[in-house]
Formats: C-alpha cells, sequence, structure tokens
C-alpha cells in the first residue's frame, strides 16, 4: 500500500495499514500508521475530557500542515475510510485497512471524540 500523500485544492488523501484506537478514562486518541514505525507517516487524533477544551481535538500528521488543536466539522465513516473536515479549509480522506472489531472500535470512539451530529456513517 502506497502511503504517499495525494493533495489537492480540495482534499488530502493518506493510506495506510493501520488503524489503533486507545480509550484511557478521560482520554482518546485514534492512530492511523504502517506497521508503527515512529520515522513512518501517520496520522493521529486525540481528545481528552478532563478539562474544558471547546469540543476540540488534537490533530497530528507525518504532514505539518495537518495538525493543531482544530475542532472537526465533519466527519465521514465507512469501512475503511475516513473522512474529516476541520480548521478553516482542511480535509483529509483517510483510507486504512480494519478489522470489523477495529471499525466498531473506531465508531464507538469518534462518538464519544467528536461533537454530536458532526459525524455521519
Amino acid at each position: 500500500m502506497s502511503t504517499a500523500p495525494q493533495i489537492s485544492n480540495t482534499m488530502t488523501s493518506l493510506r495506510f495499514k493501520n488503524v489503533h484506537t486507545t480509550v484511557s478514562g478521560d482520554y482518546y486518541q485514534v492512530t492511523f500508521d504502517n506497521d508503527g514505525d515512529s520515522d513512518a507517516p501517520y496520522f493521529l487524533l486525540e481528545r481528552q475530557f478532563e478539562m474544558p477544551d471547546g469540543k476540540e481535538c488534537y490533530i497530528e500528521s507525518h504532514m505539518r500542515e495537518l495538525s493543531g488543536p482544530y475542532r472537526v466539522r465533519n466527519a465521514v465513516l465507512s469501512d475503511g475510510m475516513l473522512r474529516l473536515e476541520y480548521g478553516d479549509a482542511i480535509h483529509v480522506e483517510i483510507s486504512f485497512s480494519a478489522s470489523s472489531k477495529e471499525m466498531a472500535e473506531l465508531q464507538s470512539a469518534l462518538c464519544d471524540m467528536l461533537p454530536d451530529g458532526v459525524i455521519r456513517k
């Protein structure tokens, strides 16, 4: 699977082999990567509920222009694909491989992490 980003005027497309969902108390993290290599491309969403955060997620990527604290405005999740809209004009489409269990964990975490009504399936 190629991980080279495809950037257009409206959408950044990323491809990853894996998705990992972690929930620990009030902290949620979703990571997309290729075999966990720390120098490889990745995309990460984090949200904590311990302190007021304005419903923002911290988003981090190997592509710095996609990173920072943002409120996700729109999200669409389907089998092996997540589309996000955040910031002033950031649109990301993430393709990934996931088992049905991993998809269920991802869907549950995103429903908790993102403001009501943002995520569509």
